[in-house]
């Protein structure tokens, strides 16, 4: 029987073996679309937020995903410009399903990945000699800026480029305080974009040290950093013209770069705003060695159980199947993530150990109390059918508050 998730099948429809994935939507579509896209198939149906892109040939799960969201993102954009739905991937890479042959046949996983908002603050205080703590000055009060509603909006953005963008102009407004954009007479050009861009951060260099935003060894940190920000981020997220460097919205293989660059860009733009406007941010933070430790002390000692029971996930549930569902205990073992700030476990099964389950609902992992500690609940019935193997990734990924952000949902 071929595996289906809601209902959508998992494999082609002559049960040949693919890889493929599924992953949650902003809303449901109005009504229920299947596309072809060369060997994948991409289909939504009405009332489940839920995309699935089948027909791949990747033999691991991190290609497999990487494969599927990249046909899921051109089967949304086919079926937004027909008119069908308009619908937008959450959080791709912590919350998915994901299936791919493997060596008994094949696999099917489950990924949730909860964040982990983090608050640590540090203060130092000098004591003299003769033990006195002298009260603190009161806070010297802060002017507002324009340059603070981009970086806002570049804070609470979910998607990835446009916190670029809002970082970029939040750069570009303090440096034009720093150096103006020369404006010719009627009829005569102006300064380009581009050559006032450089000629503001050459200005810069002389308040804060370029150099500390370069890798270590650049021989010309104001290029390099020009090149990055200006040519290689700004000007290509600003044109979509055939034959140039464009940066496509939502692409996986952009983000890595995009995200490197944002926390560049936002670390030049703190610095400058703490040198000229007096800026000082609350500092503080948890270090990944850190947080892993924490992480590992919860997850290492968990217990993780399948389950058909449909209950909505609740935080205050104190049972793993609240409505009464059955429980099938999971094999489990660490996972190495290689990410900072990012602590997995994972847990399988042959299928043949979940006959018991008519279809699979959710993952739960218990404490040494038995008490639910993390949960994920599929959008729809997971029904495994001729799959040889279930996995399910529960993960924990720690959030320094304090700090810039780092993730963003699209």
């Amino acid at each position: 029987m071929i595996p289906t998730y809601g209902g959508l099948p998992l494999l082609h429809a002559d049960e040949s073996l693919c890889s493929g994935a599924a992953f949650g939507t902003d809303q449901p579509p109005r009504e229920s679309a299947q596309l072809s896209l060369g060997p994948w198939v991409v289909e939504v149906k009405k009332r489940l937020a839920i995309v699935v892109a089948r027909g791949g040939s990747d033999a691991n799960p991190d290609q497999a995903v990487s494969s599927a969201f990249l046909q899921a993102q051109r089967g949304l954009d086919l079926l937004s410009i027909q008119g069908t739905a308009s619908l937008a991937v959450r959080r791709f890479d912590e919350d998915h399903l994901v299936w791919w042959p493997g060596a008994t046949g094949l696999a099917v996983r489950v990924v949730a990945v909860d964040p982990l908002p983090m608050d640590v603050s540090a203060r130092a205080t000098v004591i003299p000699s003769d033990g006195s703590v002298a009260p603190d000055a009161p806070p010297t009060p802060l002017s507002w800026h324009e340059s603070y509603r981009y970086f806002r909006l570049s804070q609470t953005s979910d998607d990835l480029f446009d916190a670029f963008r809002n970082a970029y102009l939040a750069l570009e407004s303090l440096l034009s305080s720093v150096a103006p954009q020369k404006i010719r007479a009627p009829g005569q050009a102006g300064e380009r974009e581009g050559e006032w861009f450089k000629r503001a951060l050459t200005d810069a260099n002389s308040i804060v040290a370029l150099a500390q935003f370069a890798p270590p060894g650049t021989a010309d940190p104001l290029q390099h950093l020009y090149q990055l920000l200006y040519i290689d981020m700004r000007s290509a997220m600003s044109h979509a013209k055939s034959g140039r460097k464009i940066h496509l919205p939502h692409d996986e293989k952009e983000r890595a770069d995009v995200a490197a660059s944002l926390g560049t860009l936002i670390g030049l733009y703190l610095a400058l705003a703490a040198a000229l406007l007096g800026t000082r941010r609350a500092a503080g933070g948890m270090t990944p060695a850190g947080f892993e430790v924490m992480a590992r002390r919860v997850l290492d000692t968990v217990k993780v159980y399948a389950s058909d029971d449909e209950t909505p996930l609740n935080t205050t549930d104190t049972v793993l199947n609240p409505a009464g569902g059955t429980l099938v205990e999971l094999h489990t073992e660490p996972a190495e993530t290689g990410t900072p700030f990012l602590v997995t476990k994972l847990a399988y099964a042959p299928a043949a150990e979940l006959a018991a389950l008519p279809s699979l609902r959710r993952v739960v992992s218990a404490s040494s109390e038995g008490l639910p500690l993390q949960a994920a609940v599929l959008e729809a019935p997971l029904n495994l059918g001729s799959a040889s193997r279930f996995e399910a990734v529960l993960g924990i990924r720690g959030l320094n508050v304090r700090q810039p952000r780092t993730r963003y949902l699209l």
